[in-house]
This record gives C-alpha cells, sequence and structure tokens, in this order.
C-alpha cells in the first residue's frame, strides 16, 4: 500500500519506484519469475475493496433485519409460547445461510422481509426505495394477497410456484420448511 500510495497509486508508478530502488542500491534486477509475481500483486484489485464489499454486504442484510424487527415489533407468532414474529424471518434467513448455504445477498434480504408486505403496513414502493429492485421483486413474488380466503392464497401459491424466479422460490421454501418445523 505504501509503494502504491507513493507511486501515485499507479502501476508503472510502482513499477518505477521499485526498478529505481533495485538500481539505486547496486542489487541486480528481480528474476523474470519475481517481476511476474509483483506484476500480479501490482494488477489484483486492493484488499481493502473486498472488505469493503463484505463490510456493505453485511451491512444490507442487518439493515433488512433491524427494518423487519421494526416492523414486526409488535407482532407473536401464533405458537404456544407467543414468540416474537421476527423469529420467523431471521429462521427463514438462518435456514437459507446455514443449511442451504446461501450467501446472495438479495435473497437473504427478501427472506428478512418475506412477509413486511403482507402482514405489516409496509408497502413494495417502501421495500423498492430502501432496498432496490431486485429484493422487492423477491418479496413481491412470495407476498400473498390477504384480501384472499387462506384456500384461495394457498391455491394461488401452488398455481404461482413454477412461475417464480430462482430467489423467491428458495425464500418460499425457506419459509415451509420453518413453518414446518415450527
Amino acid at each position: 500500500q505504501h509503494l502504491w500510495r507513493k507511486g501515485g497509486g499507479d502501476v508503472s508508478g510502482v513499477e518505477t519506484l521499485l526498478q529505481t530502488a533495485v538500481s539505486r542500491r547496486g542489487l541486480s534486477p528481480f528474476p523474470g519469475r519475481l517481476w511476474v509475481l509483483v506484476d500480479r500483486l501490482l494488477h489484483a484489485p486492493p484488499l481493502d475493496t473486498h472488505r469493503a464489499n463484505m463490510a456493505s454486504d453485511v451491512q444490507r442484510i442487518i439493515d433488512a433485519a433491524d427494518f423487519a424487527a421494526r416492523k414486526h415489533k409488535n407482532q407473536r407468532r401464533k405458537d404456544p409460547e407467543k414468540t416474537p414474529y421476527i423469529n420467523h424471518p431471521l429462521g427463514v434467513s438462518r435456514i437459507l445461510s446455514h443449511e442451504a448455504a446461501i450467501t446472495d445477498v438479495v435473497v437473504l434480504q427478501a427472506a428478512l422481509l418475506h412477509d413486511t408486505v403482507e402482514d405489516t403496513n409496509t408497502t413494495l414502493a417502501e421495500i423498492e426505495a430502501r432496498f432496490g429492485e431486485k429484493v422487492c421483486s423477491v418479496v413481491a413474488e412470495v407476498t400473498d394477497d390477504k384480501a384472499l380466503s387462506k384456500a384461495e392464497r394457498k391455491e394461488l401459491q401452488i398455481q404461482h410456484a413454477p412461475h417464480c424466479s430462482h430467489e423467491a422460490k428458495l425464500v418460499k421454501l425457506a419459509d415451509k420448511l420453518y413453518n414446518l418445523r415450527d
């Protein structure tokens, strides 16, 4: 990183610095294979970029969890213990991440948000504005119309399932699995 900054954030600048340092010290030039390694290191993406992307992904998932928790804060599950409702979307996302090894941030966010439109006053426009079009699309695919009877909603789920995106199918399957276990 020091060489990168000193070389002006430019690969050729770093190469010039290295060559100058070698010649000033009276060292023999680097062997060809070492120059190949230096070249690969210089052209590799900075490590901080990967770390920043990971942090960004984690932040996006935490933001979705926080949003869902706030939206579901006064809701309880229908289980005998009347557990907080947020346990359900957290459990759905856990099934995806731990049991299905899903790392797609969009899928994990949609899992956390999948009941917000259906069971709270959240709108799809709000989901899209906060989490983007793709997350909104997946949430929309797994959201039932509560104006319909339970039987009608279940029938529509069966009819729509083959036409859903892969991401929506993952969320829906994890949702069903969580409910079966609960």
